[in-house]
């Protein structure tokens, strides 16, 4: 009764009428980041809490599941995110993937499983405050379909009413896409498809995040990092601390087109456990750099 809410890396559940709305399932993993809300009322910190570890798992039972990845949407990430439930989508057997965009920067996505409520993690920050999100669906015919005015329910009412939603309004806010209104289908003609639908360099959130160095907890020590080449291409991919010094050099030469997966076990250059705390990873190209974060914890 004392919680408001619980953000992890991957979702997130609200209280909301009485009730939870998000992954109301939502398991905590040991080893995961998680910021957990009170609720108003309390004035004092919760100390009282412990972690229930079971033993003889593996740890891949004890990590939550990957979430499949947006391949159609080049997400700008960020430290933090607000939550979008989508309850309904209307005639929905041909949509593939939803993502959002404030300034005409993708700041989350999600792949739609046929399931419903649909959360979308938008990673905004104060800059983004009171700017319209806009929702884009991909849909199986490679074409687009651009929403600005929704049915957003009223946290307080309940009714759904059509308006464009705002950024950083709320924790979180809940949706309708009813698909008629202000929309435009971004089709791609034929003629374009070669130069809009070209691969793009991607670096992905590396898996597990945090990386726990203790042996014991996590089993064998290594975080992976899931990158997209679009052509072959000479690249580097390397930590760095928070100060900029490099630490690991992971990729250093030519490699080829496509999807790649590395390994990192927590070493630096000279076989030496790193210490606690955030790191840098950060692909080049010639044309291009791509950096996130991630966590270590001894």
């Amino acid at each position: 009764d004392q919680i408001q809410s619980i953000k992890g890396q991957y979702g997130a559940v609200y209280r909301f009428n009485g009730g939870w709305i998000g992954e109301v399932n939502l398991n905590l993993f040991y080893g995961q980041m998680y910021k957990i809300t009170l609720v108003d009322t309390v004035d004092e910190p919760i100390t009282n809490v412990h972690w229930n570890i079971p033993q003889g798992r593996s740890s891949s039972e004890r990590q939550p599941p990957p979430r499949p990845s947006p391949q159609h949407f080049d997400i700008s990430y960020g430290p933090d995110y607000e939550s979008i439930f989508i309850a309904d989508i209307a005639d929905d057997e041909d949509v593939v993937e939803i993502g959002v965009y404030v300034d005409g920067v993708c700041v989350g996505a999600s792949v739609f499983e046929d399931s419903y409520p649909l959360e979308i993690l938008a990673n905004t920050d104060e800059y983004h405050l009171n700017k319209t999100i806009t929702f884009v669906l991909y849909l199986d015919d490679e074409s687009y379909e651009v929403y600005d005015n929704v049915l957003v329910k009223g946290l307080d009412t309940g009714q759904y009413s059509r308006q464009t939603l705002n950024a950083q309004e709320n924790l979180f806010s809940l949706i309708e896409l009813d698909r008629t209104g202000q929309s435009r289908n971004l089709a791609v003609e034929d003629s374009d498809k070669e130069d809009t639908l070209q691969p793009m360099l991607r670096l992905e959130q590396n898996y597990p995040n945090p990386l726990s160095l203790r042996t014991g907890i996590q089993g064998h020590v290594q975080t992976s990092i899931a990158l997209s080449i679009p052509e072959n291409m000479p690249v580097e991919l390397s930590i760095y601390n928070i100060r900029g010094q490099l630490v690991k050099s992971l990729i250093s030469g030519e490699i080829n087109q496509g999807e790649h997966t590395v390994g990192w076990n927590g070493r630096d250059n000279n076989n030496n456990k790193v210490g606690s705390g955030i790191y840098l990873y950060r692909l080049e190209t010639a044309k291009e750099t791509i950096t996130r974060k991630m966590l270590i914890v001894r």
